[in-house]
């Protein structure tokens, strides 16, 4: 009864505060517009338009990505602005994923990261910078794809990481790896490094991948992208005998940890002693021999 109790005070509390924390402005599912803060001209033909963005989450929630998008208004458009620039502070409990922008408008998807015990804010606050003076938006030039440097990529073991390496002068990179084998992408977001690191999970053995890299400065209008299609290959193979768990199942004991025994005592009376294994230690299970617990062999 106390436990119900208790039970329903908690689910009534979370909801509370997840209703007081919920984000302030109008939503559609998972998109929301940035809202404009301010319209300022900053000299003849150029004009800076802010923008903001919040989103907060209560605790007991989860994590959960967030799409912006904002166009130049209507009256800017009429009279032949465009955008050529865009600056940005980010912070809070998150990370930015992806950003776009062309010459009528910014989009982004931003991360919400999750706090069981606590509320998580993100928030953006955006300048946009259009003009209507003529000049002509140009790109930086294509990125130098610096590893890999062949069509094929080997794994030597599941702790190895494969480090995927470019070059540019931009600011911020997109990134996409496309697996050509089922169409599906394991990466699509935008970086402001100049790395990633992939392990064996990400990387499939035997899969055919498409690397893109494009670069953009403050502009947003990304490069043409440098291009490489490459193959990974394994060095290794799961283990046939523990399927990649490293251990198996004792077989002294047959997984219990324990085994028993019966012993008569000067009564008469039978009983029932219980020991622990002695070969695993009360676990149940062993450090797999053919692999030594690696969970995995080298290829022959």
């Amino acid at each position: 009864m106390y436990k119900k109790a208790i039970f329903s005070v908690l689910l009534i509390l979370a909801i509370t505060i997840s209703a007081f924390a919920a984000p302030v402005n109008d939503e559609r599912g998972t998109h929301k517009n940035l809202s404009i803060t301010n319209i300022e001209e900053l000299s003849d033909g150029i004009v800076r338009i802010d923008c903001y963005a919040k989103h907060k989450k209560g605790i007991f929630t989860t994590s959960e990505d967030f799409e912006e998008a904002i166009s130049i208004p209507q009256d800017l458009i009429a009279q032949n602005y465009k955008l050529f620039k865009r600056e940005k502070d980010f912070s809070g409990d998150g990370s930015m994923i992806n950003e776009y922008m062309d010459e009528m408008g910014y989009s982004c998807k931003m991360h919400l990261s999750k706090k069981w015990l606590g509320s998580s804010t993100i928030e953006l606050r955006l300048s946009l910078y259009a003009r209507n003076d003529g000049q002509v938006n140009t790109t930086l030039p294509v990125p130098e794809i610096l590893f890999p440097l062949t069509d094929k990529v080997s794994i030597d073991n599941p702790s190895a990481k494969v480090q995927i390496k470019w070059e540019g002068e931009g600011e911020i990179f997109k990134v996409d790896i496309l697996d050509k084998t089922n169409g599906k992408y394991i990466v699509d977001r935008t970086y402001y490094g100049k790395a990633i690191n992939l392990d064996y999970e990400s990387l499939k053995d035997g899969r055919d991948y498409m690397l893109t890299v494009a670069q953009a400065d403050d502009s947003l209008f990304f490069s043409e992208p440098a291009v490489l299609d490459f193959t990974v290959e394994w060095g290794f193979a799961v283990c046939p005998y523990c399927y990649g768990h490293g251990e198996n199942q004792c077989i002294h004991c047959h997984g219990q940890g324990t085994w028993t025994s019966t012993a008569t005592d000067a009564d008469g009376h039978v009983q029932v002693i219980t020991h622990t294994c002695s070969w695993c230690h009360g676990t149940g299970h062993q450090t797999c021999n053919y692999c030594n617990g690696y969970g995995w062999v080298y290829k022959k």
